[in-house]
This record gives structure tokens, C-alpha cells and sequence, in this order.
């Protein structure tokens, strides 16, 4: 994978310059290239380009999986979507509990449609009380962001 900080300039102005759903999705496989990841994902549940009580998403996982997931209402089961707008720092897949029955069939299924079983989530808050995530999600665990060395970084505030 690439050092976390090669490419973190570009990135970060290109948060600034996110004028539309096309560029988010841009931006988000710019992001997947430049570090090297598998796929991605950033979602937020008040979002600049949609009404508020609507989330709005990019993602770089397989479109079958993406309407599998709305299909079967998975927003209100994905622990990574829970647990990732409630923190405040980094989350790693490894701490997410899988005690829960619907919780191993949801990642059971993502695994049959080609989502890896390691990640690490983002929190991510907007100057305006927008909360989402940014997700970088691998098959194998040495392709996972190494967590030692990015926990409690920060990326800038967007801008409006």
C-alpha cells in the first residue's frame, strides 16, 4: 500500500472541490488508486447534495452488492454504519462484535458478494453537524490502512 501521507495534498483539495455526486464519486476512486485499496466508501446522513433525512453514498463496492444492500435494508444492520457515525476516532473491523446473528449474516452475505472481511472506518463531521464515514475495506488484512499509524489523525474540515 501506499504511505498513508504520499498523495494526502491532492486528496484533501480535492475534498474541497466536491461540487456534485459525479465528483464524489471521482474523488472516491481517485482515493482507492492513489492508496492503493480495494475498494471504498463514504457515506453521510446529512448530505450537501441530497435532503437531510436522505443518505447520500459513494462507493467503489460491486453494484450486485450495493443493490443487495438496499434491497434488504442493511443500513439498519450494518454495525460499520452504526459504529462508525457514533465514533469519534478510527474504528477497526476487528473490534466491531459479531455476537449478533443478524450482524454475521450481513457480513456472511457481503463476503459472498465480494466485500473483504477487514476494514477500517473513518468518522467524518462536516462544520454543519454533518456526520458520515469513509471506509477502506480488504480481503486480506496486510492491505488494511496500518491502524498504529493513522488512529487519531485528522483530516481538514470541508469547506463550503
Amino acid at each position: 500500500m501506499a504511505r498513508f501521507d504520499s498523495n494526502f495534498h491532492d486528496v484533501t483539495e480535492g475534498i474541497h472541490a466536491v461540487a456534485s455526486p459525479a465528483d464524489a464519486a471521482d474523488l472516491l476512486n481517485t482515493i482507492v488508486e492513489s492508496y492503493g485499496l480495494e475498494t471504498a466508501a463514504f457515506l453521510t446522513v446529512r448530505p450537501v447534495y441530497e435532503e437531510p433525512s436522505k443518505p447520500f453514498y459513494v462507493t467503489t463496492y460491486s453494484p450486485d452488492w450495493v443493490k443487495r444492500y438496499i434491497e434488504k435494508d442493511f443500513f439498519d444492520i450494518d454495525p460499520v454504519l452504526r459504529y462508525g457515525l457514533r465514533a469519534v476516532k478510527l474504528v477497526d473491523w476487528k473490534e466491531i462484535d459479531l455476537s449478533d446473528k443478524p450482524v454475521r449474516t450481513f457480513f456472511g452475505e457481503a463476503r459472498e458478494h465480494g466485500v473483504g472481511k477487514h476494514g477500517v472506518t473513518f468518522p467524518v463531521r462536516g462544520v454543519d453537524g454533518d456526520r458520515g464515514i469513509l471506509t477502506d475495506e480488504q480481503r486480506e488484512r496486510s492491505g488494511v490502512a496500518d491502524v498504529s499509524q493513522i488512529r487519531g489523525s485528522r483530516l481538514p474540515a470541508s469547506r463550503r
